[in-house]
């Protein structure tokens, strides 16, 4: 069997298809701080002042957006819908589809990035 069929990666695939969907559920902010603290490991002091918020809010929204991404959605609940509208059928409510994920800054031009 080759690498690409092999368990490890189709549950690799598995995984990162999960995570792509969960991540819809949260806003483009919380997306971009996510990206910032785990994947580019910037230091909560310059997330902070690229968000333009304080380092406390940081923490904040952070924590926000993993509780979002650990709590299953709700049955039935449509979070990408091609209206540009999300519903929870639950709850009745409906709120704007998130947009996508917004592109990372080039570090090379970023003064916050540039004084560590």
């Amino acid at each position: 069997m080759s690498d690409l069929m092999s368990f490890g990666a189709l549950a690799r695939v598995e995984e990162h298809a999960e995570l792509a969907r969960r991540l819809k559920r949260v806003t483009p902010r919380e997306r971009l701080l996510l990206l910032l603290w785990y994947a580019e490991q910037w230091p909560v002091v310059s997330i902070a002042e690229h968000l333009g918020i304080s380092r406390a809010h940081c923490y904040r929204l952070r924590d926000r957006a993993l509780e979002t991404l650990v709590r299953p959605a709700p049955a039935g609940a449509r979070w990408a819908s091609g209206s540009g509208f999300a519903s929870d059928p639950a709850s009745g409510r409906t709120r704007p589809t998130p947009a996508p994920i917004v592109p990372l800054p080039n570090p090379a031009s970023d003064p916050v990035r540039s004084r560590a």
